[in-house]
């Protein structure tokens, strides 16, 4: 999966709706699944939404995107 920046809040938001949909769909939330694998809820929060986009940010964006939307394909 390639995952690559946006250009607007409004593009990372809507990605940020479709991990917690693809999450809700599977039984679970955002946040309990972060909790499961030790992510900081909000360090997860600001990376998916746009508001964090140094380095550590975008690797756990991409490693977010890629767990929770190739396995919900």
């Amino acid at each position: 999966m390639d995952v690559v920046p946006h250009d607007s809040l409004l593009a990372y938001e809507g990605e940020y709706n479709r991990v917690r949909g693809a999450l809700i769909a599977e039984g679970t939330s955002l946040n309990a699944w972060l909790k499961s694998r030790g992510i900081s809820r909000q360090l997860a929060y600001s990376a998916l939404r746009g508001q964090s986009q140094g380095k550590k940010a975008r690797e756990l964006r991409a490693r977010i995107l890629t767990e929770v939307l190739s396995t919900a394909a």
